[in-house]
């Protein structure tokens, strides 16, 4: 993994570490979705205002363009790392979390290389975003603790456990929750064949 093509602040990478093994390389991938949560709202909000700002757009009717994009080759010293678009979505600024299509990525991944994926968020008028502000990466510095994603299937049973025993409120059950909530807002890939 050439660290250079990690460099632009703006843009959240993610390394998703699939081994595809020599008899699964000529499996079909039928779907892969990138869930993307967003972070809590307090960390997002923008505090500053540009004076010059004429749009009277209140926060739910701001928009956001969320785009993932599949490195293909390393940067050099004489050229920027290169990537392809995987998909891209428009939410609103309220939304708390998108899905993307990761299946173009998974392919190439198939038959070559895997050097990551590249999360790009922009505003309304097309100004690029920091995405740290707005999801959540794992953290990949040496030393640094962040707990591995759960395949979401389990996380989502989990979720339906601690819903249910919260409506039933039964005697005697252990309040801790069976998931703790943090965990939900690393990114996941979910992909079937």
């Amino acid at each position: 993994m050439d660290a250079n093509v990690w460099k632009d602040e703006q843009v959240m990478n993610l390394f998703f570490n699939f081994d595809y093994a020599a008899e699964s390389r000529n499996t079909n991938v039928a779907t892969a979705t990138l869930r993307l949560y967003r972070l809590p709202e307090n960390s997002t909000k923008s505090n500053s205002k540009s004076p010059d700002c004429s749009n009277n757009s209140t926060e739910d009717d701001r928009l956001l363009r969320i785009s993932i994009y599949w490195y293909t080759k390393p940067a050099t010293k004489k050229r920027r790392a290169k990537k392809r678009l995987s998909d891209s979505k428009v939410i609103t600024e309220s939304s708390k979390w998108v899905e993307l299509s990761a299946k173009p990525a998974l392919r190439s991944w198939q038959r070559g290389r895997n050097l990551g994926l590249a999360v790009v968020v922009e505003d309304q008028e097309g100004d690029l975003l920091d995405a740290h502000r707005y999801f959540k990466g794992a953290t990949c510095t040496v030393g640094a603790s962040t707990p591995r994603p759960i395949p979401t299937i389990i996380r989502d049973a989990a979720e339906q456990t601690n819903k249910l025993g919260s409506l039933l409120g039964l005697p005697g059950r252990n309040s801790t929750a069976a998931l703790h909530t943090d965990v939900r807002l690393l990114p996941t890939i979910d992909g079937f064949g």
